[in-house]
């Protein structure tokens, strides 16, 4: 987890904001899934985790069913646009992400019309907070599920995966 955690400060630091947002969107169902018995992620368990340990850190107006609604908006079709699921629908039209820019203007949690505001440096930093926090609690307390779930989380192997591939770096 702390790799997946760094590579989006370093997508933030390079200016990959979508990639930033795009995996800050998953975190929820990452951890979400990780604590859970079967090792999966659900609608229900994302929104639980976001409000339990996103939520304090973000401290936005942006609720957990707004959350997993941007979502999958954004990683399904690439918008900032929340698509609606079923008879759910987002309180917001869409979702604008202001950049880093010359002027130094940081601009965070405004509602403009029918629209969120969001600084896509706060909402990234904020996730990645809450989930440094939320790996923490589950070293701490040895967390079973996670433990278990956490032999099967993506990783890098610098000298390959016997008995697949030797001598090259791998990810799997």
């Amino acid at each position: 987890m702390e790799r997946l955690l760094r590579e989006i400060q370093l997508a933030l630091q390079a200016g990959l904001y979508l990639i930033a947002l795009q995996t800050c969107a998953t975190l929820p169902d990452i951890c979400g899934a990780l604590m859970s018995e079967d090792g999966k992620s659900s609608a229900e368990k994302y929104k639980e985790w976001y409000d339990q340990y996103a939520q304090p850190y973000l401290e936005c107006f942006l609720t957990a069913d707004d959350c997993y609604l941007f979502r999958n908006s954004i990683l399904h079709q690439a918008k900032t646009v929340p698509s609606p699921i079923k008879k759910q629908t987002a309180t917001y039209t869409r979702i604008v992400f202001s950049l880093p820019n010359a002027k130094t203007i940081t601009c965070h949690n405004n509602i403009i019309n029918d629209a969120l505001n969001l600084d896509v440096v706060l909402f990234c930093g904020g996730m990645i907070n809450a989930t440094k926090k939320w790996v923490e609690e589950m070293e701490k307390t040895q967390n079973t599920n996670y433990l278990k779930n956490l032999s099967n989380f993506v990783r890098l192997y610098p000298n390959g995966f016997p008995p697949y591939i030797i001598g090259i770096p791998i990810i799997t």
